[in-house]
């Protein structure tokens, strides 16, 4: 039985402005309200990389994060779920790789991430809001464990704090920047719809031993995989 006694907790919230300029009939609150696969066309920064697994389920690769002169690769396996006004990203899911100490940690801790996005639509004002909380409780393994409690917590705080503030702050100022091409420019909104069509059609093409076959491969790399709560 794990005993976590070390806990990171760290937040962080960004704003960001979008342009006013949309062609008629075209809104912030209809680019948020995207189908979720559509997340894909999102360019991510730090050189992050996010592909659908299925459905609402997404895994995010984070670039490497310095932890006691360890480099850690963080893999995020989310789901996000979308309301009239709100966009969240939840996952209970993360496989670290590095070397063998880093990796020596999977197994031994708990995580919970969750990110909200707002918008602000209005005809003198448009901004996306994020809202970021990371809660880890971790059983450290050796050699983590000597370096006490109080160190680790001050380490895995920092550094989680600096990653989250860096990729948070990034991908909201790119919505932004993909929701001034959305708004504007009519052929890459064609372009976007289209492209999520051709791939249902292209799902749909499949034989059904070909679709079974990708089910499986999917259900096989998501098993065991808790996301929501």
């Amino acid at each position: 039985m794990m005993a976590f006694d070390t806990f990171v907790k760290v937040s962080s919230s960004y704003e960001a402005p979008c342009t006013l300029q949309a062609d008629p009939g075209i809104s912030l609150t209809q680019y948020m309200q995207l189908p979720v696969e559509q997340y894909v066309c999102i360019q991510m920064p730090l050189n992050a990389t996010l592909e659908r697994i299925q459905g609402n389920l997404f895994r995010l690769i984070v670039p490497p994060v310095r932890f006691f002169h360890l480099d850690v690769s963080p893999t995020l396996y989310c789901e996000v779920r979308q309301t009239m006004d709100t966009v969240e990203i939840i996952s209970k899911k993360c496989l670290l790789t590095g070397s063998k100490y880093i990796e020596s940690l999977n197994g031994c801790f708990n995580i919970l991430v969750k990110t909200k996005f707002r918008w602000q639509d209005y005809d003198n004002r448009r901004m996306i809001l994020s809202n970021s909380n990371i809660d880890v409780e971790v059983d450290p393994p050796v050699p983590f464990k000597f370096f006490g409690k109080r160190v680790l917590e001050a380490t895995g705080n920092l550094a989680m704090s600096i990653a989250l503030r860096q990729i948070e702050n990034a991908f909201v100022k790119s919505l932004a920047k993909d929701y001034a091409r959305w708004a504007t420019d009519k052929a890459y909104r064609i372009q976007r719809a289209n492209k999520f069509e051709s791939y249902d059609q292209s799902i749909m093409g499949k034989s059904h031993e070909e679709v079974q076959v990708a089910m499986i491969a999917d259900n096989e790399e998501i098993e065991g995989i808790e996301i929501g709560g």
